[in-house]
């Protein structure tokens, strides 16, 4: 779990003058065949080869800039920021997608 943390990180701390709140595991309900299915989509449909066993969400609460900027709302609160990540039988976790 910490090293898909850490891609989170990594992705957030690219996010200007937004500021990390937290960051939280959802549960193991989440690796479910469906859920797996659907990141074994999003892989092919960006022509990777890739073939997933395993999947993981996080959700985290964060605030946007003060002055907005991209996709965010101005000096807002989101919170339930839902991250996807996926890997194959004991290989390194890949960030799949994130957002509401």
């Amino acid at each position: 779990m910490n090293a898909a943390i850490e891609l989170i990180k990594k992705e957030f701390n690219t996010w200007d003058g937004c500021e990390l709140h937290s960051i939280s595991y959802s549960s193991d309900d989440e690796c479910s065949e469906s859920n797996i299915a659907w990141m074994n989509e999003l892989e092919e449909a960006n022509d990777a080869k890739a073939t997933f066993t395993q999947c993981i969400m996080f959700k985290s609460d964060f605030h946007s800039p003060k002055k907005g900027g991209g996709a965010w709302n101005a000096d807002e609160e989101y919170t339930d920021w839902q991250w996807w990540l996926a890997r194959t039988d004991g290989g390194q976790w890949k960030l799949m997608t994130w957002g509401y």
